[in-house]
């Protein structure tokens, strides 16, 4: 257990500081540029984000989740240099396919030239992928952490001096050049692995076999989180997708962030106690229950307190963002009450259900959902449309997970309402504000709002100390 809370500590330490940082220079980012401008930036990372889940096609989790007696340095270099193909003619095709479809799709040159370029990215993502899997399964988490926030802090330093001395949209081009090449050398370097090109025939079933399925759940995964913006930036103008795809940044990207803290501990966890189902319940639980005690706070703030973030933060420029953040906020805490069982399926051997349930929820689902409620009700009606598809998704994932792993349902359920009834504080703050200073500035408000979230985690607190995970999953 203490080696469990040491490999989350320091992949906590990674995520949440790198992204951290990621997060506040997007936003600093938003600040300086028109909306129009960052529009174009969102855009152009939403297709990026999308292209770098298929270049990854899954071989990351398909190293990890390879029995050690299994993972001959054939396999690894065979991984190694299928990447290096996939990368190689991603890349291509996006420089002379995509690029030029997107530059008459949306009718701005400057979205095509700004994915060709962050495209070249793609190139170092082979040394990335095998040798990041490498360490995770030597459980290495310190050393990711320290070349991750390594290459995020240079990296959005030397874009903070592009930045002030040119504010145009190529900036996040630079940032993204320098971590890659930073990220590439430090983990090839921590890995300690000499690349080879091999393609042993024997491996390819072996590999594809896994990570197909885990491709394409990736693959559709990035696409739900960045559709919004790509579907309004075509119905309605760069500036409509600057707010919806920066308020998916303030909402879906911190949930993805914070989740994958404990999902990239857990998916080892989960790997190595695959047969061991009440290891498993247990873990979701825990999993669960930390996820909620962290992200349910700063959802609730979203929706009480909007107003006084999206001012203080961005500026009034950014004040259609209020509640389209709102209803993106609720559902975030539905899917995040949904625990993670997309990582245990595929832990367990299961990407194909994983798989199955993601093309349901969300590409026959979610995409045309979208697309109505963006129609019916501009920005708001694409956010509600995402929260409806949520709690869909939510229910059927927890019904099926207890019919592969036994009940969870009352742990799952007592949970979410303890973590629910502990936001009362932040409820409460909002209501004074309401009462005694309707009309009080940002600041003011954000006072509020402190004091809510201070209430909140001293109730959060007093949990700790209850038994976690509740005692009737034994």
């Amino acid at each position: 257990m203490q080696s469990l809370k040491s490999d989350a500590t320091w992949t906590a330490v990674d995520t949440l500081i790198s992204s951290g940082l990621g997060l506040l220079f997007r936003l600093a980012i938003a600040r300086v540029l028109a909306p129009d401008q960052f529009g174009i930036v969102a855009i152009a990372l939403a297709f990026i984000s999308i292209l770098t889940a298929i270049n990854n096609f899954g071989l990351t989790a398909a190293l990890i989740q390879r029995d050690r007696e299994t993972l001959s340095p054939s396999l690894i270099n065979s991984c190694f240099t299928a990447s290096c193909i996939i990368s190689g003619v991603l890349c291509l095709l996006t420089i002379g396919g995509l690029a030029p479809f997107l530059a008459w799709y949306y009718q701005s040159p400057t979205i095509s030239a700004l994915t060709s370029a962050l495209a070249i990215t793609l190139i170092g993502a082979p040394f990335a992928t095998v040798s990041s899997a490498l360490l995770s399964r030597e459980r290495r988490f310190r050393d990711l952490a320290i070349i991750r926030v390594a290459s995020s802090g240079i990296s959005i330093l030397i874009a903070a001096l592009y930045l002030w001395v040119s504010a145009d949209v190529w900036v996040i081009a630079v940032q993204l050049w320098v971590a890659q090449i930073i990220s590439t050398i430090g983990l090839t370097i921590a890995a300690r692995w000499k690349f080879r090109l091999e393609l042993d025939k024997s491996h390819i079933g072996e590999l594809f076999g896994y990570s197909t399925l885990v491709f394409i759940n990736d693959v559709v995964g990035t696409i739900t989180a960045n559709v919004g913006t790509l579907i309004i930036g075509r119905i309605f103008t760069p500036s409509e997708a600057a707010i919806y795809g920066l308020a998916v940044n303030l909402t879906e990207t911190v949930r993805r962030v914070i989740m994958s803290v404990l999902n990239r501990v857990m998916f080892v966890h989960y790997s190595i106690n695959k047969h061991d189902n009440h290891a498993l319940r247990t873990g979701y639980v825990r999993t669960l229950t930390w996820n909620c005690r962290v992200i349910f706070p700063m959802m609730t703030a979203c929706i009480f307190f909007s107003d006084a973030i999206v001012n203080v933060l961005l500026g009034p420029e950014w004040r259609d963002m209020e509640s389209v953040m709102q209803i993106l906020a609720v559902s975030i805490m539905i899917q995040t009450a949904g625990g993670t069982t997309s990582t245990l399926y595929k832990a367990i051997g299961k990407p194909g259900l994983d798989t199955s349930l993601s093309i349901l929820t969300n590409l026959l689902l979610l995409l045309p959902a979208i697309v109505a409620g963006s129609y019916w009700a501009g920005l708001e009606g694409a956010a509600a449309a995402t929260a409806a598809t949520k709690l869909i998704a939510v229910c059927l994932r927890q019904v099926l997970l207890d019919r592969l792993i036994g009940s969870t349902l009352a742990a799952v359920c007592k949970t979410v309402l303890a973590a629910l009834a502990a936001q009362l504080p932040i409820i409460a703050a909002f209501a004074l504000k309401y009462a005694f200073m309707p009309d009080a500035d940002s600041l003011a408000a954000v006072g509020f709002l402190v004091l809510g979230l201070i209430g909140t985690g001293l109730i959060e607190l007093w949990r700790i100390r209850a038994s976690d995970p509740p005692d009737f999953l034994k």
